[in-house]
């Protein structure tokens, strides 16, 4: 797999995994990650731009807590090397982690139709 996809079966395993297996509680955690994370990336992105490294590890902070809560693994290293970029305030290794992670997280977001239909196929059983 590279870093351009990402199996959403895995992410849909784990975080069933941590709600044992209320798949409509899952659903709606994946739902309201598809809300917030396009939200938290374009914060993050516009503090770093604005060099305004506090707000963008408030931000990235968050983020990290709620990838973890899910269970998701695959972005822990990259979200955890950012936020001690952020920490540093190295902007070459900020920029070169945050693309890493948007990366990430864009494949995330395009699994976003996959994700829903194998939902609604579960519940509607």
């Amino acid at each position: 797999m590279t870093n351009k996809s990402i199996d959403y079966r895995q992410l849909i395993e784990q975080l069933s995994e941590q709600t044992n297996q209320n798949y409509e509680l899952a659903r709606t955690i994946f739902n309201q990650l598809f809300d917030e994370v396009p939200t938290q990336l374009n914060q993050i992105q516009l503090a770093i731009l604005k060099k305004d490294f506090d707000t963008a590890e408030t931000v990235t902070h968050t983020l990290h807590g709620s990838l973890r809560f899910c269970g998701f693994v695959v972005f822990q290293e990259a979200v955890r090397l950012l936020e001690i970029a952020l920490k540093q305030q190295d902007i070459m290794s900020i920029q070169r982690n945050f693309r890493a992670l948007k990366q990430k997280l864009d494949a995330f977001l395009q699994s976003q139709d996959e994700i829903k239909d194998y939902f609604e196929r579960k519940l509607s059983k």
